[in-house]
C-alpha cells in the first residue's frame, strides 16, 4: 500500500483520493492530514535542493482551508529554500488552489 497520498510534479501536487489514508480522514469527507502537507513541502524542499532534508523546527504553519476534493486535485506550489549554516534550510512553502493560499508553512530543515 502507498501511504504517500499525492504526486509531486513539478511546481505542482496531485492528491490521489482514492489512497485508502483518506477512509480514515475523515468517512464521507475526505481531507488531506496536515501532516502530509508538511511532508509534502519538506519532499518538495528535497528535490529543489538535491538533499534529503526533514523538519528540525515549524516557524509558522497555517492552513486556510481543507485540501478536499471540493477542491479539486491539482495543486500550485510556491516555495523557496536558501541555505543557511551547518547544512540547515529555511524553508517557505505555499499550497495554492489555482491562486487562492490552501497552507503556508515557514521552517528550518536540515540534512538528514
Amino acid at each position: 500500500m502507498n501511504v504517500i497520498p499525492y504526486i509531486l510534479q513539478g511546481d505542482r501536487v496531485v492528491v490521489d483520493y482514492s489512497n485508502p489514508i483518506f477512509l480514515g480522514h475523515f468517512p464521507g469527507k475526505p481531507m488531506l492530514p496536515g501532516v502530509y502537507i508538511i511532508q509534502m513541502a519538506t519532499d518538495y524542499a528535497s528535490i529543489l535542493t538535491g538533499k534529503n532534508l526533514v523538519v528540525k523546527s515549524i516557524k509558522r504553519c497555517r492552513y486556510f482551508m481543507p485540501v478536499s476534493p471540493e477542491l479539486g486535485a491539482e495543486y500550485n506550489i510556491v516555495c523557496s529554500v536558501a541555505g543557511t549554516d551547518n547544512d540547515a534550510y529555511l524553508m517557505e512553502f505555499t499550497l495554492l488552489a489555482g491562486q487562492t493560499p490552501v497552507a503556508q508553512i515557514k521552517a528550518q530543515l536540515i540534512c538528514l
